[in-house]
């Protein structure tokens, strides 16, 4: 029998009806989304040493935070396994699509879910994104769909319009800092690139936050004893350094975002497969340093 070879449009036509017949079931995260991209190959090449992929970061911590990944959603996985082989390989061997294109065709289908994704989007957004190429679905899909939902020229009229209701609960927070402040970085001088390096920076606090959080003593001793030496080496920006990390710190541990039901469920949710229940007993969250309830 001939294999019928189909078409991106035709796997996009698809997800609409996918995305139509399973409404806000499409995507069935509770205020916990990631997004992930890149880095882009210039970033890469500035990296010492053997480092993860982003994509296979950003599953392990949404994994280890209850958070989503757009390939756990039940439309991700048909497509991450597309005919047993995904749709990059797929389109890959698809002859109806020229060589040139083949790369294009498969990622096609990703950004029309990723936009449908992003419009699924409230509570608490985080992210794997630091050196995200500009050019990929994250950065022109992802992050303009999050700050400023469209539904331009998407067909699946009875889905949008059930994200469109269920977009009534705010994004709260991207990374931890307020979803205001994001807002406001992006409007002060009408570029996204500015929100998208804020929450760049709100992702490299949350990783060092945590960092510190599981580190050996031995290890932070040996940052320490290299820091003193950068300290008498030039104490005034040594202490300009530590004034600013210290604002920085005390703006994190207040946690701007502390007291609303999806942030708070956001810090207490990584957990309790590091705090085994008493024999018998319920098991005890544990919580991020500073960030246990009044």
């Amino acid at each position: 029998m001939t294999r019928v070879w189909v078409l991106p449009k035709d796997i996009i036509d698809e997800i609409d009806q996918r995305a139509n017949a399973l409404g806000v079931d499409a995507f069935p995260h509770t205020g916990r989304l990631h997004f992930y991209s890149g880095p882009s190959q210039a970033v890469f090449d500035l990296i010492a040493g053997p480092t993860l992929a982003n994509r296979d970061r950003a599953i392990a911590w949404a994994k280890d935070h209850g958070a989503m990944v757009i390939e756990e959603t039940p439309i991700g996985k048909w497509l991450d396994t597309y005919e047993g082989i995904g749709t990059f390989d797929y389109f890959d061997a698809n002859p109806r699509i020229p060589d040139t294109e083949k790369d294009i065709a498969g990622v096609a289908p990703w950004q029309h879910l990723s936009h449908l994704y992003a419009l699924s989007a409230h509570g608490q957004i985080t992210t794997t994104v630091a050196g995200a190429s500009r050019r990929g679905v994250y950065y022109t899909v992802e992050l303009p769909n999050t700050l400023v939902p469209s539904y331009m020229g998407l067909t699946a009229k009875q889905f949008l319009d059930d994200l469109s209701a269920k977009r009534t609960k705010p994004v709260e927070a991207i990374n931890l800092i307020s979803f205001d402040r994001i807002l406001k970085a992006r409007d002060a001088r009408g570029d996204i690139g500015d929100a998208h390096n804020l929450i760049q920076l709100g992702e490299q606090r949350m990783a060092l936050q945590e960092a510190l959080e599981t580190s050996r003593p031995s290890s932070i001793r040996e940052a320490l004893k290299l820091a003193s030496k950068e300290v008498l080496r030039s104490p005034a920006e040594a202490y300009k350094y530590f004034l600013e990390s210290q604002e920085r710190y005390q703006i994190d541990r207040a946690l701007q975002m502390k007291g609303t039901k999806a942030a708070d469920d956001f810090l207490t949710h990584k957990d309790t497969c590091r705090a085994p229940a008493p024999q018998g007993g319920t098991p005890r969250p544990v919580y991020l340093k500073g960030a246990a309830p009044d």
